[in-house]
């Protein structure tokens, strides 16, 4: 039955096309243009639903009662949904006096009296009281845990039996201290929103028996759509939480990485200004240098692993593979083979079990709504809220989604109960090409959308669909594809691989090279650094053979030159079974390398095999690559030459037939035994430091562009920049070191780098990024600075990550630098500079070890 026109009138007319949630207020319709017409953008709210099932439906009003003015609102649609999505924070009674207040205002308005301030909204907790709202609290506490349950595929009676098995909270959060947050960090399904919601229970009910302490509110990432800080005023008021203070938990940062470095800021701010307050979050993973304290979710040891599988089960499960064992300590996987033991059994790993966990769900429900789900989990990753499935399906099927028990349903709007079944969905999807990764792929904001279910992609793809999917990603940027490998190692979704041997030479040959293709073309100028491009001087593999040798876990990789001797060139891959390639006669390059988990390994393989040859070559390549470039590293090379042409230090730079102007302030207090080169004055060094400071910044961004174009922001302290130099020079202001000592005295030197500006977009054009430097020359205030206000220091770089959180997972780590600066030596800025990047491609898995192999 729909709401009677008559109705409909009177509601909107009392409410003069305005929003009635206060502080809204927002007109209700959108003016006419020369190509729409008017567009109305109001909904009329039910205060009790429509129908008993619905938000606050519990009710003995009458379907025609339900539909009458005296039952509705009117709000703009964001408001609509808010109410109906929380409709314990927004009870029968708190939605009736708003319509009252507001009536009231435009009432006053229209009568041409001067309007009275906006209504001051009685909080939800105000206007339940302490007994009513805890127990409201539990409730929906209690609802979330049997919805996790259900939305793992367990049935009711399973859901039921596994509520009396409890996960372990972590001791941390037991003893939190008030004034205090934290981050509860764990792997897809470690459990981290159970662990929170046990928290949460424990404060309910300390909190049932004192009713003069913090008040416990559950928040979910996904629905908070505005400052914690402003939500929780408008829950329970400005006054609550100064005399009560909070226990808040913030669920679920990961499936929000765009909010997450905001969010966790607030909770910081909140326990600060706050201090009776505490707040847990939950994610994934987050900045190691956060100072909000990352506590680990702790997995469940074997024996609790057994009793929740038994208790789900209602039965004995069969011994597991050793992958399902290791996957049962995490809860969510615990529940999946429990509640599907016989698909359990026989299935090596969780990406078997998944299936056939799906299969399951379909085959219960009585209709196939695979095609259907995949396209909510795409359409849901894409807008990153729920959506409603009649945008894409039929009315009817469309109401067979909402009811699916994979989903949580909102109104008309669902989405996934858990981001495993989204992600997987969606997974799917992209492997069955009805994603174009060409169009989704176009900046760091678009693959933050999709970053999960790539891992989920590589880890348990089909190989002949993932190798598609991998060899798009890989060419468009290898920062984005490296972190995608790293994320496969926590996910722990990976596939058993099959037993390998010599025989499998041609068909992982094969693979190996379409890796290797793929990557050197994303590599673009680095390429040069790897071993076939050494040998053959392009970064192309066309006259290179890939040899192989396959055993059952490790393999043997080589080089070869196809056309290197007489005869017929070598196959594009070949065999090394049982021979050894120095009998070849043959350039060639060989290495040993493991077959890692999970039937994608490939790609892992090939990235670190490229990633040696570039730890050996990075700063010759450099050279390479940007000497022919007007650029700081061409510049420090002349200048290099023009300082070992002097010759004997002691004849002053302006008498030799060869000086030519320095790139640098040199020494400016004469030459002696102890210092044949000279020493600086202190000024002078500082005046050192600061040209070699600013060359550097500018030597990394042209070998960013020149070298690694195709990284973009993935690289570190790129995504940073703009930034300031900030430190502190320590230079003596007379003498040497000391008696024992020989040239002049080293200057130290305390820094780091600030972000100065904001970066919101895709990755700036080196010319217009303008970092600056800031350095001082022996003062203790800036010193005592970088010493010990980290936290303030670390604001910088947090307000880079929350102006473009896509960049989050890339972010350099926040760092300060203490000690010794050679800005005396030879090539001092592109020697940092390419430190730098070292690190940075270190920190995305292409690089190990700590040296790099500098060439002056």
């Amino acid at each position: 039955m729909s709401i009677p026109v008559s109705e409909q009138r009177k509601l909107h007319q009392r409410s003069g096309n305005r929003c009635a949630f206060p502080g809204c207020r927002r007109v209700l319709t959108a003016a006419a243009t020369p190509h729409n017409r008017l567009a109305v953008l109001c909904e009329d709210a039910h205060i009790v639903a429509e129908k008993p099932t619905g938000p606050r439906g519990d009710s003995p009003m009458t379907l025609v009662e339900r539909n009458r003015y005296e039952n509705l609102i009117l709000l703009c649609n964001y408001h609509h949904q808010q109410i109906d999505s929380q409709p314990e924070s927004f009870p029968v009674e708190l939605l009736h006096q708003w319509k009252s207040q507001h009536e009231e205002w435009v009432e006053t308005v229209l009568d041409g009296e001067a309007a009275p301030p906006a209504p001051t909204a009685a909080t939800p907790y105000a206007v339940l009281g302490h007994e009513e709202y805890i127990d409201i609290a539990t409730e929906a506490s209690e609802q979330r845990r049997r919805q996790r349950r259900l939305g793992a595929g367990l049935e009711e009676a399973q859901a039921e039996r596994s509520l009396g098995q409890h996960v372990v909270v972590p001791d941390y959060l037991r003893v939190l201290n008030a004034g205090d947050a934290c981050v509860l960090v764990g792997a897809l399904g470690s459990g981290k929103s159970e662990m929170a919601e046990e928290w949460h229970r424990s404060n309910l009910t300390t909190a049932r028996a004192d009713s003069a302490g913090p008040i416990p509110v559950w928040l979910s990432s996904g629905t908070l759509n505005k400052a914690i800080e402003d939500f929780l005023v408008g829950e329970i008021g400005i006054q609550s939480l100064a005399s009560h203070g909070v226990d808040v938990v913030v669920d679920g940062l990961d499936e929000h990485t765009e909010d997450a470095t905001r969010t966790l800021a607030e909770a910081r701010n909140l326990v600060n200004r706050w201090p009776k307050s505490r707040v847990v979050l939950t994610a994934r993973a987050v900045d190691p240098a956060s100072p909000v304290r990352e506590v680990a979710a702790p997995l469940l040891d074997d024996g609790h692993a057994g009793r929740l599988m038994t208790t789900v089960a209602g039965r004995q499960l069969p011994p597991l593979s050793d992958q399902l064992t290791e996957a049962a300590r995490r809860p969510l996987f615990a529940l999946l083979i429990a509640r599907h033991a016989s698909a359990a059994e026989g299935a090596n790993g969780i990406p078997e079990l998944v299936d056939r966990v799906v299969d399951d769900i379909v085959e219960r429900e009585g209709f196939d709504l695979y095609a259907e789900l995949k396209r909510l989990a795409v359409e849901t990753i894409r807008d990153g809220k729920p959506i409603d499935p009649a945008r894409f399906t039929t009315a009817q099927i469309a109401a067979r989604v909402r009811g699916s028990s994979l989903v949580t349903r909102t109104g008309r709007t669902c989405a996934f109960s858990l981001a495993t079944f989204e992600q997987w969905f969606a997974a799917k999807a992209i492997l069955e090409e009805e994603v174009d990764l060409n169009e989704e792929m176009t900046s760091l904001e678009s693959f933050d959308r999709w970053k999960y279910v790539l891992a989920i992609v590589l880890a348990a793809g089909e190989p002949g669909r993932a190798d598609l999917v991998m060899d798009r990603l890989v060419r468009w940027n290898p920062g984005a594809a490296a972190w995608v490998i790293k994320e496969t190692h926590a996910g722990g979704l990976a596939r058993t691989n099959p037993d390998y041997n010599s025989a499998d030479w041609a068909k992982i040959g094969a693979r190996l090279r379409f890796a290797a293709e793929a990557w050197i073309a994303g590599l673009g100028p680095l390429a040069l650094a790897t071993f076939p491009a050494q040998m053959t001087g392009t970064a192309s593999l066309e006259r290179i053979a890939l040899a192989v040798d396959v055993e059952a876990w490790s393999l043997r990789i080589s080089w070869l030159i196809r056309d290197e001797l007489p005869g017929p060139p070598l196959d594009r891959v070949t065999s090394l079974s049982g021979a050894s390639p120095f009998a070849l006669n043959r350039s060639i390059s060989l290495k040993t390398h493991p077959i890692t988990t999970g039937p994608n390994w490939i790609w892992e393989t090939m990235r670190d095999h490229l990633g040696s040859d570039i730890g050996e070559r990075l700063a010759i390549v450099a050279d390479q690559v940007v000497y022919s470039q007007d650029s700081v590293l061409r510049n420090e090379i002349i200048d290099m030459r023009r300082l070992k042409n002097l010759g004997s230090p002691m004849v002053p730079e302006d008498q030799h037939p060869d000086a030519t102007s320095a790139l640098y302030p040199g020494p400016d207090i004469g030459p002696s035994h102890e210092a044949p080169w000279g020493q600086y004055h202190p000024a002078t060094i500082l005046a050192r430091a600061e040209a070699v400071a600013a060359a550097a910044m500018n030597c990394y961004l042209e070998l960013t562009s020149l070298l690694t174009p195709n990284f973009g922001d993935t690289l570190g302290i790129r995504g940073l920049m703009p930034v300031e130099f900030y430190g502190n020079v320590r230079h003596p202001t007379s003498g040497a070191n000391g008696p024992d000592t020989w040239g002049p005295p080293e200057p130290s030197l305390a820094w780091l780098l600030k972000p100065i500006s904001a970066h919101n977009g895709a990755p700036l054009d080196r010319t217009s990024i303008i970092n600056t430097v800031s350095l001082t020359l022996n003062d203790e205030a800036r010193d005592a600075e970088l010493r010990d206000d980290h936290e303030e220091l670390y604001n910088w770089h947090e307000q880079r990550i929350l102006g473009r959180p896509a960049y989050e997972p890339f972010a350099a780590s926040f760092s300060i630098h203490f000690g010794s600066f050679d800005i005396l030596g030879y090539r001092p800025a592109t020697r940092l500079a390419l430190s730098w990047l070292w690190d940075d491609l270190k920190c995305l898995g292409w690089l190990e070890g700590t040296t790099l192999r500098f060439h002056n």
